[in-house]
């Protein structure tokens, strides 16, 4: 499966934009209850196919990019925005919240689906359990042997 551009990852894109030097640092945002929302090496991985985030140094050179005259070996190498990235936040509108749901802040969330009856509302949340699960699940349902048994 193809990576996108999830809300935290957006998030983190926004963030480089904002840093003066374009760093993508690990702590994305803490929310209003004080939860921490961190970016995984699973985001990094993501950001760099995308071609939104590498490891740069202060000249601009991506590391393990061509460098015949070693001016930049010795140079620290951050993991920084690209130019792609600047653009693909751009073109987003502004993220309030890493997660889109403050309630939600330690789940990776995939697709939420929202049906509306006659006596009220049920969510369907599907996340992952690198991040635990939802706080405020009220019914929780493993179907990792389902889909991983064979």
């Amino acid at each position: 499966m193809a990576p996108r551009l999830t809300p935290k990852r957006l998030k983190a894109l926004q963030n480089a934009v904002a840093h003066p030097k374009h760093h993508i640092g690990q702590l994305i945002e803490t929310t209003d209850a004080g939860k921490k929302i961190w970016l995984t090496a699973a985001d990094e991985l993501a950001l760099e196919e995308l071609g939104y985030a590498d490891s740069i140094d202060e000249c601009g050179h991506i590391q393990g990019s061509p460098d015949p005259g070693n001016v930049h070996r010795g140079h620290p190498h951050f993991f920084s925005i690209t130019d792609a990235g600047r653009q693909a936040a751009a073109s987003q509108p502004p993220s309030t919240s890493a997660t889109g749901n403050p309630s939600r802040s330690r789940t990776t969330t995939d697709k939420v689906k929202t049906m509306t009856a006659t006596t009220g509302t049920i969510e369907i949340l599907s996340f992952g359990y690198l991040h635990g699960a939802p706080d405020d699940a009220h019914l929780t349902i493993d179907l990792r042997h389902h889909f991983f048994s064979r």
